[in-house]
């Protein structure tokens, strides 16, 4: 590989003007910065990451590189003086590749600083190919929703303290839609008390992983927001409103590891009813009479990403998707030479004798955005170790949207929670409003 090679040692103070926000991470005594603030690189670049130590806390500091999944460096010493920048890797990487970069105490590997970026982002692909059957699979499964007549109850809801100000302004329910087989449709639904017929979009939140309520909160402050029916929907059917023990309950039993259940067979797999509870939830709301007949928007992070590209892929009606960090993202990464996405990140037995890839390819989010054309705005976190952003890169590069957007930033982690301080403000200017813009235009385009 030309024109690559890594040192690890301190070479002294470097005053060179890098990009960099602060520490990141658990771990305040040191950073690591690049200087491209989205993490993208070509392969022409030459790769540089610098240490700088923010804290004389006396700890002794090791430094981490993974290169597509793989540990290239693992627990190398590094002498650093506190403010002093070095030069930590320099590499012109040939091929493809997500890397992560860390630094730790010696003292506690449980906390850490990172970065991460990719190089050639732009040619990762999936892992799995189109199933030939994938459109058929799924068209069958829609026809069989369908042929159940849609039996919609509507419970009104108290307002949380926090939207009690809403009161009057906007209306709110328990939303419940029959499902012919599985648990229903259950949602919290809002829209403008005064909203006329054909005036409003739909905007639909589908959940991240885990067991929890629909949040009632988020549908009743979106509906305000955006003047529109907006929706938030659990990821399972289950009842809303209950107390937490209720949800820690089913997350300890019958809905345990979910993600993990295996299938061999497609329509085994736990995530069907996940997907077509989003699709018999669109057929509802275009019945309602506050919808204006041509705007559905979809938002979702993680898993809700991942559901989110299903209902775009599957409902033409659909003309605004935005994935956040998506899980169910290229989950045949391994097959590509990289790391796959959540859920499978080698935590199959079955995994290892390949019949794994029997099922999981008809719930890729990559293979639906080969079918979806509308708007689409993804987000990939450099730092993701749930959802790699190689994974989000490589369904962004087939998607077949004429009018797509990706965002990126090198210190993104899974969370937004884990950005610190200034790290949160760069990204919140130059990412997070970013991507509200865009969904407000599209919701209220005259505004």
């Amino acid at each position: 590989m030309k024109a690559s090679h890594f040192i690890i040692c301190a070479i002294g103070a470097l005053l060179l003007s890098v990009a960099t926000a602060g520490a990141q991470g658990k771990y305040k005594g040191a950073v690591l910065t690049i200087d491209h603030p989205d993490g993208r690189y070509a392969k022409t670049d030459t790769v540089k990451v610098w240490a700088e130590r923010l804290e004389d806390d006396g700890e002794e500091l090791v430094f981490y590189v993974m290169e597509n999944g793989n540990w290239v460096i693992r627990r190398q010493p590094i002498d650093l003086k506190i403010g002093e920048k070095v030069v930590v890797l320099e590499k012109v990487y040939e091929e493809p590749t997500a890397v992560l970069l860390q630094i730790k105490p010696n003292s506690n590997h449980k906390i850490f600083s990172g970065v991460g970026l990719l190089v050639a982002p732009e040619e990762f692909r999936p892992g799995f190919d189109e199933p030939a059957d994938f459109v058929s699979f799924w068209e069958n499964q829609v026809k069989k929703v369908r042929k159940a007549k849609i039996k919609a109850k509507l419970h009104p809801v108290e307002f949380p303290e926090k939207q009690k100000k809403y009161e009057g302004r906007i209306e709110a329910f328990d939303l419940e839609i029959n499902m012919p087989e599985g648990n229903p449709v259950r949602a919290y639904i809002a829209w403008p008390a005064d909203a006329q017929p054909g005036s409003c979009p739909i905007l639909i939140n589908p959940h991240g992983a885990g067991v929890r309520s629909s949040n009632l909160g988020n549908a009743i402050w979106k509906a305000k927001a955006y003047n529109c029916i907006a929706v938030d929907i659990n990821a399972h059917g289950i009842i809303n409103g209950q107390p937490k023990e209720f949800y820690d309950d089913l997350n300890k039993g019958e809905l345990k590891d979910y993600r993990f259940t295996y299938a061999e067979k497609p329509e085994d797999s736990y995530f069907r009813l996940m997907y077509l509870r989003m699709q018999r939830l669109l057929d509802y709301l275009c019945t309602l009479p506050q919808w204006d007949k041509s705007r559905v928007a979809v938002d979702g992070t993680s898993q809700g990403g991942g559901q989110a590209a299903a209902l775009a892929g599957l409902d033409p009606r659909v003309g605004f998707a935005a994935l956040i960090v998506p899980a169910l993202t290229d989950m045949g990464g391994k097959e590509a030479g990289h790391n796959g996405g959540w859920p499978n990140r080698g935590r199959f037995k079955e995994e290892r004798d390949g019949n794994y890839k029997l099922a999981l390819p008809y719930y890729d989010a990559a293979n639906f955005l080969r079918h979806y054309k509308g708007i689409l705005v993804m987000e990939g976190g450099m730092f993701d170790t749930t959802c790699p952003p190689e994974c989000v890169f490589s369904a962004y590069n087939v998607a077949v949207s004429e009018n797509k957007t990706i965002f990126t930033n090198r210190y993104r982690e899974h969370g937004e929670k884990t950005l610190w301080d200034d790290n949160r403000k760069e990204w919140k200017e130059t990412i997070g409003d970013a991507r509200k813009e865009l969904l407000k235009n599209y919701l209220n385009p005259s505004e």
